[in-house]
This record gives C-alpha cells, structure tokens and sequence, in this order.
C-alpha cells in the first residue's frame, strides 16, 4: 500500500481546495477511542495507524483508564520509523507495534495476542485503510477480525466516498489507480456491509460524513502551537494540528460509523 506520507502529498496534489484530510481520516476515531474508552473498553487493535499524531489512541484510552492496552498495525517504513512515538505507554498500560498489512488478519491476531486479552472486549480501529484493499478481501479481513473478538467489542470504521464531495476525490483515485494501486471508494450501502456480515450492530448514527459523527465535542482538539513556530511548517507536518470540528460539508469525502458485537 502507498505510505502515509505519500499518500497526504498526492492528495493535496489532486484537491488543492480541500481540506487535509487528516482530521477527517483520525478525528473520528480519537473521538471514538474516548467514548470506547468511556464505555469500559480497555483495548485497543488500531490497524493502519498512519504516522503518530498530537493525540494518539493510546494517549487518548490511558488518560481515561491508565491501564489500557493498545496495539498499531502497519506495514509503511514511515510509520515504523516514528514508532517510538506510539510506544511511550503509562506504566499501568501498554502500547505494541506489529509490522503487517490488514490483509494478513491471521498474522495481526497472533502478534496481538502477546498484548491483548481476546477473552475481554476490544476495539478494533480501521481509520481510512479499507479503500487500498479490493472488495471481497477487505470484507473477508473485517469478518476474520471481528470473529476473533469477545462480545462487546467494537468495530470503529473511516472510509473514503464519493457519496458527498466527488470531484476532489474521483481524481485521487484516478492518480492511484493509474500507478497501479488500489483504491475503492465505497458508498454508505458498502460500508454498512463491513457491519451487517460481520454480526455487528451499527451504532447511532450510523454511517454518516465523519463529521456528523457524533458532533458533540466527543473528537479532542489538537494541542495549539506557537503561531511563529507552526510558520515553518509544510503542509504535512502542519496535519496533526489540524482541527475536525472547523471542518464544513464542503470538505468532506468520508464516512464514519461505530458498531458493536452483542
């Protein structure tokens, strides 16, 4: 799959008017990682964890319950270079990283293991990495995944559309799939799919554009800079301060939803 890095650059290159995508791709699940963690979860399978944010999942479970367990998945050299930054867990937690691709479900649970207790609820986080995996083989991965997973754990779910917002969008398709990679944009019927074979119960309010979901301040505001500082910034490393309750329906390409195993 394309790297984080690459990945944020051609989408700036492709839809210069939109906003970044960063908040709309992690700001939904931060805010569903609190809530999770609100609701007694106190783990986490966060696969495609892209490069480390101000507010990573981790940061977000222990500063509601230090005790939680949280593992990232991904196979970018870009994420692993910067993986300390995901590693520097509470005493009373713990946080792992598993160098592997969501199309390798088997793998990703037996690494995972050594860190989870699959016989206590988790939250598995899929936050924008679907849409690099075909249809049948991204439905099969979410199903072997959720399988392994006690009652009441969690399907947390972002994905790129071209319900709302097309024109930006259809073009960074057309770049990938013209470099020979991957890239399905899946409609709200797709997406509700993830769920519905899965055995899970979708959640209020459903699949809707990623800042619908939930818009009650339940995503947390990225820390704030010094302004002369964020001055020298490029745009990527500008992303983490980025900020998804400015963001309007005229940004927006992507869908949120929430589901749980009964």
């Amino acid at each position: 799959m394309p790297s984080t890095r690459c990945t944020e650059r051609q989408y700036r290159a492709d839809a210069p008017s939109t906003t970044a995508p960063a908040p709309q791709l992690n700001g939904s699940p931060r805010g569903a990682a609190s809530l999770t963690a609100q609701d007694g979860i106190r783990q986490f399978l966060d696969i495609g964890t892209g490069l480390p944010t101000r507010e990573n999942v981790h940061q977000i479970a222990q500063r509601i319950s230090p005790d939680s367990r949280v593992v990232y998945v991904d196979n970018d050299p870009v994420v692993l270079a910067q993986v300390y930054t995901l590693l520097t867990s509470r005493s009373e937690g713990r946080t792992d990283y598993i160098d592997a691709d969501l199309k390798q479900p088997a793998r990703i649970l037996e690494q995972a293991a050594k860190t989870l207790d699959f016989d206590q609820p988790v939250a598995l986080v899929l936050a924008a990495v679907l849409h690099f995996v075909e249809d049948e083989e991204a439905y099969r991965a979410v199903c072997e995944l959720v399988d392994a997973l006690p009652s009441g754990s969690r399907l947390v779910l972002s994905h790129l559309t071209e319900d709302v917002s097309p024109e930006a969008i259809r073009a960074v398709r057309r770049t990938y799939t013209e470099r020979g990679f991957t890239f399905v944009l899946r409609s709200n019927r797709d997406l509700e799919r993830f769920f519905t074979e899965a055995g899970l119960v979708l959640e209020e309010p459903g699949v809707v554009p990623v800042h619908r979901w939930r818009p009650d301040g339940a995503a947390p505001s990225p820390e704030q800079a010094d302004p002369a500082h964020l001055a020298t910034f490029d745009a990527i490393e500008m992303i983490p301060f980025h900020d998804i309750n400015d963001v309007t329906d005229a940004d927006i390409n992507i869908y949120a939803a929430t589901g749980r195993k009964a």
